[in-house]
C-alpha cells in the first residue's frame, strides 16, 4: 500500500540587488498535468523570457505548482493562466510576478517593484492573459481586428504623415453599425482592463500576445482598433456605449510610443506628450489592492529624462504618508503648481490629516478625461498683474505657500451631478433656477444661455467640428425652447436643424458627474468640485491654469483648496453669421477681467 508524496514548502534564495531577477522554467505538459516548473536567478540582460500579465483575482492561495522539488502555493487566476500558456512539447520560460517575486519579504518586494517595468521592457514577449470569454465572443473580436487594422494600414498608405490627416468615416459607412463592437464592449468588461498595474505591464511589451478564452491577438491591433473607435468612430462608440470603457491610460500609452502613427489622428495643438502626473490622473479609476501602488506603479511609464522625481516604493510606509511625500518631493524638484490640477475631494478627505493640497491619487470622484486643464495640457498659466507665476514653497508643517488673488465668492451652489440621472430636462430646472437669482453679470443678457450651456463642457470640443457645432446648436434650442422662446436670450442658431442634442449631452454629463454648477456674487458661471457650498472663495494661484475654490479657516491666508473650477471670462468674438462665442477661461491671457477690480495679491497658504 503507498501513500501520496508530501512536499515541502518552497522557500526562496535571497535575491541579490541590482538588475537581476528570478524566472521560472514552467514543465511542457497538457490537459490537466499537474504544474511544474524549475526557478532560477540571473541578470535581466543575461535572460530571455517571457512576462506574464493577468488578474491576480482573490489573494487566496488554494492550488499549488511543483517548484524544484518543493510546492508553491499559487492564486487559482495564475494557476489557470500557467495552464493556459502552458506548451505541450517543451518548456516555456516566464517571469510572473506572484512566483518571481518574494510576495512576504516587503524589502524584496519594494526593490523588485521598482526595477518592474524594466523588467517588462526586458521580455521578448508579453503574455496577455485577459480572462476565459465565458460568452464566446473571442471569434468576433478575431474578425473584427481582421476587418480594421488592414483597412487603417492601406488608408495611412494613401494619406500624407501629418497631423490629423487620417480621415472620419462617412455617416453611412457600414462598420459604425458592425454588431462586432458589442463584442468589444465584452471584452472591454474583462477585470483586467480595469486593473492598474497590467497598464505598465502590455505599455511596456515589445511584442504584446493577448489570450481571451481559446482566441489569441496582437495587442497592438487592439490598440490601434481602439485608437480609431475612439478618435474617428464617435458614431458606434456612443451608440455601442462604449465610451466609459475605453481603456484611456493604455491608449495613452500607445499614443505615447506609437507617436507618428497617433499623430494622424490628433491636431497639434491638442497634441501633449503624457506626463507623470497625467498617467497618475488616468489610472485613478483603476484597481489597485494597495494605495502605495496608485504611484508606485506608474512611475516609469514616462523616460527617466522626462520624470521629475525618483520614488522608491516603499511598502511599510502608511499610503497617506506616500502621497504627501510624492506631492512635497514634486513641488520642490518642479517648482510647478500643476498638481493641484488632480486635486479631488469628498467630505471625508477635507477631514482625514493630510494636507489638503496634496492630490488623493486613491479617490476617483471626476470622469477620467474631463479634466479643465490637466498639468501636462497646453494650456497657459494665469499669471499676476505684472505677469508672473509663484515660486510654491512647502513649510515645516506641510502647508504650501502660494501667491494669488481672491476674486469672488459662491452664492449658490446646486446639487451634485451624476452622469447616470443628468438628463436636459434636469439642466433646463437648473438654469431657470441661475437665472433668476442673476442681479450681475460679466455677460450680455442675450449670451447668458449660451455661456451658460457652454460651461456645462468646460468650453470644450469632442469630435468632428461640424457634427459638435450642430450637436451645441441643438442642446441650445432644447433649453431655450423649454423657456418658452425668451425674447431677452439671442435665438437658436441654424445649425440647430441638423443636429441633435446626443453628442453634446454626451459630453456635459461627463464634465458635470460629480462636481456642481456655481453662480458667483459678481454673475459667473462656474463648473465647481463635488465639495464646493454657498461661501466658499473663488480665485487664482499665479500658475495654475484654472480658477481655484477655496475655504476659508481661522487665520487670515489660510484655506482648504477644494480643487479647481471652470469659468469663463468676458471676452468674446463674433463669427460670421453673428453669434457671439465666449472661448477663453477667467483670469486667461484674453480674459484677465479681475486686473481692473478692487482686488489684490496675497500671499495664499494652503492647508
Amino acid at each position: 500500500m503507498s501513500s501520496a508524496v508530501v512536499l515541502e514548502p518552497y522557500e526562496y534564495d535571497e535575491l541579490p540587488r541590482g538588475d537581476v531577477i528570478r524566472y521560472l522554467s514552467l514543465h511542457a505538459g497538457i490537459g490537466d498535468d499537474p504544474l511544474r516548473c524549475t526557478l532560477h536567478i540571473a541578470p535581466m540582460a543575461e535572460t530571455e523570457y517571457e512576462a506574464v500579465s493577468y488578474v491576480w483575482g482573490s489573494d487566496v492561495r488554494d492550488q499549488e505548482i511543483e517548484c524544484d522539488g518543493r510546492t508553491l502555493a499559487l492564486t487559482t487566476n495564475l494557476f489557470h493562466v500557467l495552464h493556459r500558456v502552458r506548451q505541450s512539447h517543451q518548456p516555456r520560460i516566464l517571469w510572473a510576478d506572484l512566483i518571481c517575486i518574494d510576495q512576504e519579504n516587503l524589502d524584496e518586494k519594494s526593490y523588485q517593484v521598482g526595477i518592474m517595468g524594466s523588467i517588462y521592457r526586458h521580455a521578448t514577449r508579453v503574455l496577455i492573459h485577459v480572462g476565459i470569454d465565458d460568452k464566446g465572443h473571442g471569434p468576433q473580436i478575431c474578425s473584427l481586428l481582421n476587418d480594421v487594422v488592414p483597412t487603417i494600414n492601406a488608408i495611412r498608405a494613401t494619406i500624407l504623415e501629418d497631423w490629423n490627416t487620417f480621415p472620419h468615416p462617412t455617416p453611412d459607412d457600414y462598420i459604425l453599425d458592425d454588431a462586432r463592437w458589442d463584442s468589444l464592449g465584452v471584452l472591454l468588461d474583462e477585470t483586467w482592463f480595469s486593473r492598474g498595474w497590467v497598464v505598465r505591464e502590455a505599455g511596456f511589451a515589445q511584442h504584446g500576445h493577448v489570450y481571451w478564452g481559446s482566441v489569441e491577438f496582437r495587442w497592438e491591433a487592439l490598440m490601434q482598433t481602439i485608437n480609431w473607435l475612439y478618435k474617428r468612430g464617435v458614431k458606434a462608440l456612443y451608440a455601442k456605449k462604449l465610451d466609459s470603457r475605453i481603456p484611456l491610460a493604455h491608449l495613452e500609452v500607445f499614443e505615447d510610443r506609437n507617436s507618428d502613427y497617433a499623430k494622424l489622428f490628433t491636431t497639434d495643438t491638442t497634441w501633449v506628450d503624457q506626463s507623470l502626473l497625467g498617467y497618475l490622473c488616468l489610472t485613478r479609476p483603476l484597481n489597485l489592492k494597495d494605495p502605495r501602488d496608485r504611484i508606485y506603479a506608474f512611475m516609469e511609464l514616462v523616460e527617466n529624462e522626462e520624470r521629475p522625481i525618483r520614488i522608491l516604493p516603499n511598502y511599510k510606509a502608511p499610503f497617506l504618508q506616500v502621497y504627501q511625500d510624492f506631492a512635497i518631493k514634486y513641488i520642490n524638484a518642479t517648482g510647478s503648481v500643476g498638481l493641484l490640477s488632480n486635486v479631488e475631494h469628498n467630505e471625508d478627505s477635507l477631514t482625514s490629516g493630510i494636507q489638503s493640497w496634496v492630490p488623493r491619487w486613491d479617490l476617483s470622484l471626476t470622469r477620467t478625461g474631463y479634466a479643465f486643464a490637466p498639468a501636462d495640457s497646453n494650456y497657459p498659466p494665469i499669471t499676476s498683474r505684472g505677469g508672473s507665476v509663484c515660486n510654491p514653497r512647502v513649510d515645516a508643517d506641510g502647508a504650501l505657500k502660494l501667491e494669488g488673488v481672491l476674486t469672488d465668492q459662491i452664492i449658490f451652489a446646486s446639487n451634485v451631478f451624476d452622469d447616470s440621472t443628468t438628463d436636459p430636462n434636469l439642466i433646463f430646472e437648473l438654469w431657470e433656477v441661475i437665472a433668476s437669482m442673476i442681479t450681475a453679470s460679466p455677460y450680455p443678457d442675450k449670451n447668458r444661455l449660451s455661456v451658460f450651456i457652454g460651461t456645462l463642457t468646460a468650453g470644450t470640443r469632442e469630435g468632428d467640428v461640424l457634427e459638435w457645432l450642430r450637436s451645441e446648436a441643438a442642446y441650445y434650442q432644447f433649453i431655450y425652447d423649454a423657456g418658452g422662446c425668451p425674447k431677452n436670450l439671442d435665438p437658436p442658431s441654424w445649425l440647430a436643424q441638423s443636429g441633435t442634442i446626443e453628442l453634446y449631452h454626451h459630453a456635459v454629463r461627463g464634465y458635470t458627474h460629480n462636481r456642481k454648477i456655481v453662480l458667483t456674487q459678481r454673475g459667473y458661471f462656474g463648473l465647481a468640485p463635488a465639495v464646493a457650498q454657498k461661501g466658499d472663495s473663488c480665485g487664482i494661484i499665479f500658475g495654475c491654469a484654472t480658477p481655484s475654490i477655496f475655504r476659508p479657516l481661522v487665520y487670515k491666508h489660510n484655506f482648504q483648496y477644494l480643487g479647481a473650477a471652470f469659468m469663463f471670462g468676458q471676452n468674446h468674438s463674433k463669427t460670421a453669421d453673428g453669434r457671439v462665442l465666449f472661448h477663453d477661461i477667467f483670469g486667461s491671457t484674453k480674459s484677465r477681467d479681475w486686473v481692473e477690480w478692487d482686488v489684490q495679491e496675497q500671499d495664499i497658504l494652503l492647508c
